[in-house]
């Protein structure tokens, strides 16, 4: 399994994001923009693949990496949401690009390396 370290990037300095507040879903601004903590609370305990493949998703399918720059606009990993760049995800490459706006590369895993699809990963 590949774990993604966030960085959040704030008035030109870089800082490691709480993991334990992006990995809980509870807590995660991403997955509570698309998800209540009652539906997620049904889902844990209803299905419990289901519940993994979000925290999965909105954490973990994905790598974000600082890069050096000057005049950034200023990035706040924690707020990431990777739904909003699923259209470039590629079967069985990775997506890499580039925002040097805003000081941070972006890797999408590819379809085949992922632990948990979502149904549009299986079409």
């Amino acid at each position: 399994m590949i774990f993604v370290e966030l960085f959040i990037i704030s008035s030109g300095f870089s800082q490691v994001a709480s993991s334990s507040k992006l990995n809980d879903p509870f807590q995660n601004a991403v997955i509570l923009s698309h998800y209540s903590t009652t539906d997620l609370a049904a889902i844990q305990v209803s299905d419990t693949v289901k519940y993994n493949t979000i925290l999965y998703y909105y954490t973990q399918s994905f790598l974000l990496e600082t890069i050096a720059c000057s005049n950034c606009i200023a990035f706040d990993a924690s707020k990431f949401d990777v739904s909003t760049y699923e259209r470039f995800r590629k079967k069985s490459e990775r997506y890499t690009r580039v925002y040097d706006k805003y000081g941070f590369k972006l890797t999408l895993l590819s379809i085949d390396e992922l632990t948990y699809k979502l149904p549009i990963h299986n079409q």
